[in-house]
Order: C-alpha cells, then sequence, then structure tokens
C-alpha cells in the first residue's frame, strides 16, 4: 500500500511542477504558451455546443406540445 501512495505523491509533484514551469513561470514574464488560451477556446466550444443541444430540445419540445394541444385532453 505504501508504494501506491508512493506512486501518487510522484504523479502529483510532477503535474504540479508542470503546471508551475509551464504556466506560472511565463505568466510571471509575460508572456504564454497559449495553455490559457487554448483552454478557454474548448470551454466556449463545448459550452456553445450545450447551448445548441438545449435550444434543439427545448424546440422539439415545443413541437410535440403544440402537436398535441389540437383541442383533445391528453392525460399525463
Amino acid at each position: 500500500m505504501e508504494d501506491f501512495w508512493a506512486g501518487v505523491l510522484w504523479a502529483i509533484k510532477i503535474w504540479l511542477y508542470l503546471i508551475i514551469s509551464l504556466i506560472m513561470i511565463p505568466a510571471m514574464f509575460g508572456f504564454s504558451l497559449g495553455i490559457s488560451e487554448t483552454y478557454m477556446n474548448i470551454l466556449v466550444r463545448t459550452l456553445e455546443w450545450a447551448t445548441l443541444n438545449i435550444q434543439q430540445a427545448n424546440a422539439e419540445e415545443e413541437k410535440v406540445n403544440a402537436s398535441a394541444s389540437n383541442g383533445e385532453y391528453i392525460p399525463i
């Protein structure tokens, strides 16, 4: 079990060193490697995709509700 936690600790250290060396140090000197911009682009695209899916689902639901409201009572 100690070997497992030693491996986890090693992985966390490597991850933190990568974050510090690839994001924080360049940011201290006023330039960027494009990681933040890439992340923001991916985030914007994901949110746009989700918004479109929600809008399409709402439009389909409105069609179903409009066609079901032709004057007949349909119990739910």
